[in-house]
C-alpha cells in the first residue's frame, strides 16, 4: 500500500465520537474570544482591466497573488515590487486559447473549473469547479498551460460532464509528500497522489457517519491542516506518511475561510446561530500563532482573501474589487 493509500477511515470516523474518548492535545483548542481589533486600514483597491473583477479563488504563493473568478478566469499578479499595487502578470482570458486549447479539451470556464478551489504545488496550480479538476503548468510566468482535466470528458456549451470525486470545496497538498487531499462540500475527503503530468484519487474517506455541511476552505499550517465547515472549524495533525490524524471539530468558530502564512492562522468567523457553543463572538478575522493561541482580531468580512507577509490582507470584500488592507 502506497503513503497516500495509508490514509484510514477510522481517522475519520472518530469525529462522531465524544470528545472525552481521546485525551491527546488538540491543535487550536485553546480559548477563543473577542479582543480589541488590532491596527487594519484599506490602503489600494484593483480591479482587472477597470471591470467588475469577482475573485472566486486567492492564495498567495511567494511573491505572486493567484486568483481564480470573473472576468479574468485565472490571474496571476506581482505583488512583491509594490504590495500595494499588485501587477498582473498574466490572465487566462487574454490568451484563453494559448492557456486552454481547443478542442483538445473544450471550452473551459471558472464555473466549470475554478470557482470551488485552488492550490498552488510547486509549478503547478491545481483548481476545481462544478465540472470538476483543472491541472495548470505554471512554470512559465506569463504563459500558464492546461495540461490535464479530471474527469477526461471533453466539456462543451451543452453537456458537462461531472465527477463527484473530482468537484471539491477546498484543496490543499502535503508540505513534503506528492499528495494532496480534496476535500468535497459535504460528503468526503478525497486524498490524491500527484506528479508533475498528472493525478488520481487513491483513497475516498467519509467525513463521518452523517452528512456535513459545509466545506469552504482549508490550510496547511505546519504539521496539520486546518478545515473551514462553515458551521464549525475541523483540525487534523499531519504526519510524514501522509496520513490525517487527531481530528477535531470546534464548534464555537463558525469558519468560513482559513489562511495559513507559515507564522500564523488566519480563521474569518461568521456567527452562526445554529451552531453556537458559548457565547458569541463578532464575525472577522481572527488571527492564531503556530501554537493555537489567539493573538489578533480584524473586523473585516470579506468573501475571500489571502494574506501576504504577516503585513497585507487582499480580500474581496464586494465582488466588485480586490482590497489591499495594510495590517500589523
Amino acid at each position: 500500500m502506497t503513503a497516500p493509500q495509508k490514509l484510514q477511515l477510522v481517522i475519520l470516523a472518530l469525529l462522531a465520537l465524544p470528545a472525552c474518548t481521546d485525551r491527546r492535545p488538540k491543535f487550536l483548542a485553546g480559548q477563543f474570544g473577542l479582543t480589541p481589533p488590532s491596527p487594519i486600514s484599506l490602503i489600494s483597491t484593483a480591479q482587472f482591466e477597470n471591470k467588475a473583477t469577482e475573485a472566486m479563488q486567492m492564495e498567495i504563493v511567494g511573491d505572486s497573488l493567484f486568483m481564480t473568478g470573473r472576468p479574468f478566469g485565472v490571474a496571476r499578479l506581482d505583488i512583491g515590487a509594490d504590495p500595494t499595487n499588485p501587477t498582473l502578470t498574466f490572465a487566462a482570458s487574454n490568451q484563453i486559447e494559448a492557456f486552454s486549447p481547443y478542442p483538445q479539451f473544450g471550452f473551459w470556464t471558472p464555473d466549470n473549473f475554478a470557482q470551488g478551489a485552488l492550490d498552488v504545488w510547486g509549478k503547478m496550480a491545481l483548481m476545481s469547479g462544478a465540472a470538476g479538476v483543472s491541472m495548470v503548468d505554471i512554470s512559465q510566468t506569463h504563459t500558464p498551460v492546461e495540461i490535464g482535466r479530471y474527469p477526461s470528458a471533453k466539456v462543451n456549451d451543452v453537456q458537462v460532464t461531472r465527477d463527484p470525486a473530482y468537484v471539491y470545496a477546498a484543496l490543499v497538498h502535503h508540505p513534503t509528500l506528492p499528495v494532496a487531499y480534496g476535500f468535497s462540500d459535504q460528503d468526503f475527503i478525497y486524498t490524491l497522489s500527484l506528479n508533475q503530468s498528472g493525478l488520481s484519487v487513491v483513497q475516498k474517506d467519509a467525513y463521518g457517519p452523517q452528512n456535513v455541511c459545509c466545506a469552504m476552505g482549508a490550510a496547511v499550517a505546519g504539521s496539520h491542516v486546518v478545515l473551514a465547515m462553515k458551521a464549525s472549524l475541523w483540525t487534523f495533525d499531519l504526519d510524514n506518511g501522509g496520513q490525517l490524524q487527531n481530528p477535531n471539530r470546534i464548534d464555537a468558530i463558525q469558519a468560513v475561510n482559513v489562511v495559513s502564512t507559515g507564522r500564523f492562522i488566519y480563521i474569518q468567523h461568521r456567527p452562526s446561530g445554529a451552531n453556537a457553543a458559548g457565547p458569541v463572538n463578532p464575525a472577522g478575522i481572527y488571527v492564531f500563532d503556530m501554537n493555537g493561541t489567539q493573538v489578533s482580531y480584524f473586523p473585516i468580512t470579506p468573501v475571500r482573501f489571502a494574506v501576504y507577509n504577516d503585513q497585507y490582507i487582499y480580500a474581496n470584500m464586494d465582488n466588485v474589487q480586490v482590497s489591499v488592507y495594510g495590517i500589523r
